[in-house]
């Protein structure tokens, strides 16, 4: 029978295992490190990143991005469930889920991006795996649903509507709570890091990030029998580089601290100047 309820063991996208804004910098390394044939200096490509107007930087299609996070862990817990309930019998039965839409809270103080799914299941396998792991499942109960200072719990850890089916479909608290012990129970305490490993290895973030099309001529130019606009930037940015790495093989390395720092102004300097030139290719 199909039910509607919360995706189990999902983290929600708030400063989480599925995203961070360090997963936001790593994808723009990667972009700035690896997607230009001309081997363009990462470190103005990042600089750029962080201090270019909003109409010639990147953009992020979070939503995009979320939705298929959100799909591709459905698909994640829908292995795990599978697994857990019929890992042992001869014939698979298996256990289906679909993805139906994300629901973000407006203040992220006390609560997290839910996923609502539909699932169907056999009531009878989840009652079975219920009842062999029943000290496991009861102290589940009493740990995710008793009252205590701070929290304030809506449903008793002994209500009946846990075990009843016919409850399951008027409440989707009863079965999110059954599929959410059932993952976390086969895959142990990680379970969450472990689901969301798992998702992550299907979804790119740096599929979802957007260059501008004048930041892309800059880039790559018009075409490929020409140098693009960057490459006389590469060539400075080079030539300076292997001068401070010239003056520290004749002076030493104790000046290498002054080179990096020199370096540093060098790079928001090319970094400055290619803003103004990704504007004007765009105006």
């Amino acid at each position: 029978m199909k039910y509607t309820v919360d995706l189990p063991q999902f983290p929600g996208f708030y400063d989480s295992f599925l995203f961070s804004s360090e997963a936001e910098t790593e994808a723009l390394q990667l972009i700035a490190e690896n997607l230009y044939p001309y081997t363009f200096p990462p470190a103005v490509l990042m600089t750029y990143f962080n201090t270019a107007p909003d109409a010639v930087n990147y953009t992020l299609d979070f939503s995009g991005y979320c939705e298929a996070v959100a799909r591709a862990y459905c698909s994640v817990i829908e292995d795990a469930l599978s697994d857990a309930l019929y890992r042992k019998q001869p014939v698979f039965t298996g256990t289906s889920i679909w993805f139906a839409e994300i629901v973000s809270p407006r203040e992220y103080n006390f609560t997290t991006d839910r996923v609502e799914c539909a699932v169907e299941v056999d009531e009878g396998d989840l009652l079975i795996y219920l009842s062999r792991n029943l000290a496991a499942w009861n102290k589940y109960l009493e740990d995710r649903f008793t009252s205590r200072d701070g929290f304030l719990s809506f449903y008793e850890p002994t209500d009946p509507g846990f075990m009843d089916p016919d409850a399951w479909t008027e409440d989707p608290v009863y079965l999110s709570a059954v599929l959410d012990f059932i993952v976390l129970n086969d895959l142990g305490p990680d379970a969450m890091f472990f689901c969301s490993e798992r998702a992550l290895s299907r979804v790119s973030l740096v599929d979802y990030i957007k260059l501008p099309p004048a930041l892309e001529l800059f880039l790559n130019g018009e075409d490929v029998n020409n140098p693009p606009p960057c490459a006389s930037m590469i060539e400075e940015y080079n030539r300076l580089s292997q001068q401070g790495s010239r003056y520290l093989e004749i002076m030493g390395d104790q000046y290498r601290p002054a080179v990096n720092k020199g370096m540093d102004r060098i790079t928001r300097e090319l970094a400055a100047e290619m803003i103004e030139t990704v504007q004007k290719i765009g105006a």
